[in-house]
């Protein structure tokens, strides 16, 4: 034959074996169930019910096994994200209370330690008090951050107090001096004028000394509030005064009300004054009780 004729010939001849084998298939399908042995290539890509490429609910690339769907997708947004804000661990919902600051003292006349004396923290959460040791030491605990006045009280003497911002942790010395009784009913003689036993008296101290440089008088100070006559100490002899300190530079204000008082120092020309360290405005006046506020002026 011709090329084309004999081409055409084998193109039949395959197709004709192609169909003999599907239908071979078929047939093998359809009868009792064995499979066909001559080509399990073609066998095999026959869709029967045994074909596990088939899409079953077994086929492990089909959706409900999917193990990259977002119901096990562990990047989601879910409550044990340990970046999301309800985990955060942030600052701490509260800070430490500071610790408790001890407090300490001596109550000496002259050097002579004063002992068996009362002194307690007036104002104090909880109140605190003690009595002063024979040599006339004390020590008191006090919470931190409060305002008090620390009083002491003993047999001879009157009652002094003077103000204290308590620091934050830590000890502290106080020092305050004692009056004695003779030396109080002084104060009333010299303002010619009798004591007032539901008044107190406020004393007003200028501290100017640098080292050994004495005490510059002239200073002076208004208070909130009534008062008798005003004696400064001065020259080391108390004297009635109007307005300023001697060299001792102690101001003292007798009959002054019970209740708050505000000190406005008046300084001597080239001089500012503030507040002692750890003293507090306004004072605190009580009966019978002389009260001391310190000024430091450079």
């Amino acid at each position: 034959f011709p090329a084309k004729h004999t081409e055409r010939l084998r193109m039949s001849l395959v197709m004709r074996s192609w169909t003999a084998v599907v239908m071979a298939g078929a047939l093998a399908a359809c009868g009792s169930g064995s499979t066909t042995t001559t080509d399990a290539a073609v066998a095999a890509d026959v869709t029967t019910p045994t074909d596990t490429g088939s899409t079953t609910p077994t086929d492990r690339g089909s959706t409900p096994t999917d193990t990259g769907s977002t119901p096990t997708d562990t990047g989601s947004t879910t409550p044990t994200d340990t970046g999301s804000t309800t985990a955060d661990a942030g600052p701490p919902p509260t800070d430490a209370a500071p610790g408790p600051t001890t407090v300490s003292g001596s109550f000496a006349d002259n050097g002579m330690g004063i002992g068996g004396a009362t002194v307690a923290l007036v104002g104090a959460s909880p109140p605190v008090s003690t009595s002063t040791a024979a040599n006339g030491d004390w020590s008191l605990p006090v919470s931190s951050g409060q305002t008090v006045w620390v009083r002491v009280s003993g047999t001879g003497y009157r009652s002094v107090q003077r103000g204290l911002a308590v620091p934050v942790g830590g000890t502290m010395g106080f020092s305050l001096d004692p009056v004695s009784t003779d030396n109080a009913s002084q104060i009333f003689m010299l303002a010619s004028t009798p004591e007032d036993t539901s008044k107190g008296v406020l004393v007003v101290l200028f501290n100017t000394a640098d080292g050994d440089n004495p005490s510059t008088p002239g200073f002076g100070a208004t208070i909130s509030s009534t008062s008798g006559p005003r004696i400064a100490i001065g020259g080391g002899m108390p004297q009635v005064r109007d307005t300023t300190t001697g060299g001792e530079n102690a101001l003292i204000f007798p009959n002054v009300p019970a209740g708050m008082v505000t000190v406005t120092p008046v300084p001597v020309a080239g001089f500012t004054c503030a507040l002692a360290p750890g003293a507090l405005a306004p004072e605190r006046i009580d009966p019978q009780v002389l009260t001391f506020v310190t000024f430091r002026c450079r």
